[in-house]
């Protein structure tokens, strides 16, 4: 079946006096098909209670990639790696770094999460460790951000200094 996958959300039923890092319910990955017209939602997700700030947080997915074997889908926090035919979620990326989680890709076969919250490019291992940190703009990333605070926690870093959306290699 010729497709479409579309990222995104449910937004909650009351937005009044909720900030944008507020807005959104469940993630939801929409499906359409392009002979038919029809659409269907084959994954509706929520980020883990630890992995998210503890008040209101949203539930969205952000930019994704994909290959023949893996669609990488993006929350405010992690990374999944999914099973584009099965839609099953074979792997979770989330680390401290991670704040405002908006791309994902596999470039020269290590995982390059954009972290727009933090203005930089996260490099993972194999192992989903931090390899590298790509702070976008100049200076030192830890002179604005704590390498001690858990960012997944908090709501939001803005404003951003850079506010990077994508990573792509060509």
């Amino acid at each position: 079946m010729p497709r479409f996958l579309i990222p995104g959300a449910r937004q909650r039923v009351s937005n009044i006096e909720r900030r944008e890092w507020q807005l959104f319910d469940e993630a939801q990955l929409a499906e359409l098909d392009t002979q038919t017209g029809a659409v269907r939602v084959p994954l509706n997700y929520r980020t883990p209670a630890e992995l998210c700030p503890p008040e209101d947080p949203s539930h969205v997915f952000k930019c994704s990639s994909i290959s023949d074997s893996e669609l990488l889908l993006t929350t405010q926090t992690e990374v999944l790696s999914v099973d584009p035919e099965s839609m099953a979620i074979r792997q979770r990326y989330s680390l401290p770094s991670f704040n405002d989680v908006h791309h994902a890709a596999r470039i020269d076969g290590r995982l390059h999460v954009v972290s727009t919250g933090l203005d930089c490019v996260i490099v993972l291992d194999e192992d989903g460790r931090a390899e590298e940190l790509r702070y976008v703009v100049d200076g030192d990333m830890w002179t604005r951000f704590s390498p001690e605070a858990d960012y997944r926690l908090i709501p939001t870093t803005k404003p951003h200094t850079a506010h990077p959306n994508y990573v792509f290699h060509t």
